[in-house]
């Protein structure tokens, strides 16, 4: 999509089209849009498996450290 717009940049650069400018003008805003949106869920996606495995840690250490104070016994 990326590449056809810059194609379609270099036609309006050489022909100097104001009808072919506009239709980039909008192409342009659209993929804006686009991109956008797709940043938008990039950035909650990866916010949600950073807590995933933000709890996992915290439950392996925990799980971790009542085996360990399992082991010990009492000396007396």
């Amino acid at each position: 999509m990326v590449n056809s717009h810059i194609r379609f940049l270099e036609d309006c650069i050489e022909k100097k089209d104001n009808k072919n400018q506009c239709s980039f003008i909008n192409e342009h805003k659209s993929i804006l849009v686009t991109i956008n949106k797709y940043k938008k869920e990039y950035y909650r996606l990866k916010k949600q498996l950073i807590d995933i495995i933000k709890k996992a840690r915290k439950k392996e250490k925990l799980e971790y450290l009542l085996d360990s104070k399992g082991n010990f016994e009492c000396v007396q």
